[in-house]
C-alpha cells in the first residue's frame, strides 16, 4: 500500500534536520507511544494505536538505515506487530523548499497483514496521513 504526501513547516533546514534524524528527540513526537527506549540507535517502542474500529497496541521499532545530511534525505524501516496484524515499511523522508515553503515530504509501500490488512486502503492510508501530521506538529513546536 502506497502511502505519501507532504507538509509545510516553519523551521530553519539545518535544525529541523538535526532534530528529524536524531531517534532520542524523535520518539517524543510519535502518537500513541506508551514506552520506548533507543537501542543502538535503534528506536523500540509500544505504541497504541488505532484504525477505524480496530484498536491495540504495537511492538514497534524505527531505524534510520540512510541518512544523508547535505541532500536532507533519508530512508526509515518501521516494523511493528500486535494482536491488530503487522507492518513493515521503509519510508523515505526529505525536504524540499517549494515556492519559498519549507516541505516534509514522505514516501512509503508499506506491508501490512493480519486483521488490520481486512480494512480499505483509504481508511488505513488516513489514519497514517493523521498520525504524520500529529507528529510533524509536535516536531514543529520542538524545533
Amino acid at each position: 500500500m502506497k502511502i505519501e504526501g507532504c507538509e509545510e513547516l516553519y523551521a530553519n533546514n539545518e535544525k529541523l534536520w538535526s532534530f528529524l534524524s536524531n531517534p532520542e528527540k524523535v520518539v517524543g513526537c510519535f502518537p500513541g507511544v506508551v514506552s520506548w527506549n533507543v537501542e543502538n540507535g535503534i528506536i523500540k517502542a509500544k505504541v497504541k494505536a488505532g484504525i477505524g474500529f480496530i484498536k491495540g497496541t504495537f511492538d514497534s521499532t524505527v531505524q534510520i538505515i540512510n541518512n544523508d545530511e547535505i541532500a536532507k534525505k533519508a530512508t526509515l524501516r518501521l516494523q511493528g506487530s500486535s494482536n491488530m496484524g503487522n507492518f513493515v515499511a521503509d519510508v523515505s523522508i526529505y525536504l524540499k523548499d517549494e515556492g519559498g515553503k519549507k516541505l516534509v515530504c514522505y514516501s512509503s509501500d508499506a506491508k501490512v497483514s493480519g486483521t488490520i490488512s481486512t480494512l480499505p486502503s483509504t481508511i488505513i492510508g488516513n489514519t497514517v496521513k493523521k498520525m504524520v501530521k500529529e507528529f510533524l506538529e509536535c516536531t514543529q513546536k520542538k524545533v
